[in-house]
């Protein structure tokens, strides 16, 4: 299964259900039952960027998400070429800049998410690492939010659950 692209925008569905069932051929007339257990294997990121515009003025901003691919063979393995994301974003009224919803497929074992932030073309930030240091990934089933607040001295990225943040966590 690949992921669909259109220019340079691409698509996962929604869900992405994948099961697996081994079994050995028995006598010919014989019947098997199974239960195939199947797993959702889609992953789905927001990024939400705190303070932009206060920060670095108006303009047009974009976020890039890298480090992802878009495939999965069948025996579940992430593969594929890599992948880039783009979403759309909007500004709400208290200057935190979120992007719609990514659905995508986890990250490839030993690859990791890299998130840039765009000013009119022109590179500001970029990072493939979370405030504590660690490389940003994304596993099956994961709806998460990166949050950035570009107003802290040292502007780190945290990786929380989509429905904490919706939730009004607030991260500092």
């Amino acid at each position: 299964l690949a992921t669909r692209s259109s220019a340079s925008y691409f698509s996962s569905p929604t869900y992405l259900f994948y099961g697996r069932f081994d079994y050995t051929s028995v006598k010919s007339g014989s019947t098997t039952t199974a239960l195939l257990p199947m797993y959702n294997q889609h992953a789905r990121v927001h990024v939400v960027a705190k303070h932009l515009q206060a920060q670095f003025s108006s303009g047009k901003y974009q976020i890039v998400l890298q480090g992802f691919r878009d495939a999965l063979t069948f025996d579940g393995t992430i593969t594929g070429d890599s992948v880039t994301y783009r979403p759309n974003a909007t500004f709400d009224t208290d200057d935190s800049y979120t992007t719609e919803a990514v659905n995508t497929l986890p990250t490839k074992t030993d690859e990791y998410v890299t998130v840039q932030i765009y000013k009119d073309g022109t590179l500001l930030w970029q990072t493939s690492t979370d405030a504590d240091g660690n490389k940003v990934t994304l596993a099956a089933e994961d709806d998460k939010v990166f949050v950035i607040d570009v107003q802290r001295l040292d502007f780190t990225l945290q990786v929380v659950s989509w429905n904490d943040y919706q939730q009004s966590t607030v991260i500092y």
